[in-house]
């Protein structure tokens, strides 16, 4: 009954309402288990974090409805969408805000999943209308939900994309008096899928120890444009959480192997 009762609500916001682009917008906000700023490791959990952020840019006061979906797949997932294996089912859920979610939205349901499996792509989501409450208010810019999976075969792309959701199949935000609003969305955000490496496996042959391959391999990229650590993260040796790789890294590393200096510490390994 809450169920019908809800997807009637939703569903008549979304016919009687005009569209709008808007500034406002749900973005990837903090990712746990990522190496350096776009990879992930095969095997290994990742956990991705979105943040809503509501203006009042388009005249909207608050925000009373919103429907969100996202999408969860990966390349070779897509390209084989009945074998099961590339990535794991995408657990989906909300987060504590201030207000709490029941005294912004009298109808709720979260989260939503579809097809939620592990196989093609997983579906998952988040809607909610306030009639009488204060839905989202102006200045609202909160982290509200966060999906966790796994991807599994190096070399593969894990991807989250908007997507639509029951019962409107939309992606959007309803605020009066203005009507609904499509709040931005900046995806897909896409990881690239690597190889477990050791702090200092800068050339990627998957050794421990630190030799002068990994020497080499550090000075042709920063001096001689060549290529990239397979994982750009074990090449950042010194400590350092911004993740950039430059000199210092290479004075860790020749400290490390010819003075009896410290051992490489990776941050994000």
């Amino acid at each position: 009954m809450f169920k019908s009762l809800f997807a009637l609500a939703l569903l008549a916001i979304l016919l009687l309402s005009t569209f709008a682009f808007a500034e406002d917008a749900i973005v990837l906000d903090q990712i746990i288990g990522a190496v350096g700023a776009n990879q992930i490791v095969a095997g290994n959990e990742v956990t991705l974090i979105f943040r809503a952020t509501f203006t009042g840019e388009t005249g909207a006061t608050s925000i009373q409805g919103i429907a969100n979906g996202f999408r969860v797949y990966t390349t070779q997932s897509l390209a084989e969408p009945t074998v099961a294996g590339y990535f794991e089912a995408a657990v989906f859920d909300t987060l504590s805000i201030s207000p709490n979610w029941g005294d912004c939205f009298e109808f709720a349901i979260m989260p939503q999943a579809f097809g939620v499996d592990g196989i093609g792509a997983d579906t998952v989501g988040i809607g909610a209308v306030s009639l009488e409450n204060n839905g989202f208010p102006i200045g609202f810019d909160q982290q509200v939900c966060y999906i966790t999976t796994t991807a599994h075969s190096e070399g593969d792309f894990l991807c989250i994309d908007s997507s639509w959701i029951p019962p409107g199949g939309r992606w959007l935000w309803q605020g009066p008096p203005s009507g609904s609003y499509y709040p931005n969305w900046y995806g897909p955000y896409c990881f690239e899928v690597v190889a477990s490496l050791s702090c200092g496996d800068i050339d990627g042959n998957g050794g421990e120890i630190i030799d002068i391959g990994d020497l080499t391999y550090l000075v042709d990229y920063m001096f001689n444009q060549g290529p990239a650590s397979v994982v750009m993260a074990a090449a950042n040796i010194d400590g350092s959480l911004d993740g950039v790789i430059d000199i210092s890294d290479l004075v860790c590393l020749n400290d490390y192997m010819f003075n009896d200096g410290p051992a490489p510490e990776c941050p994000d390994l």
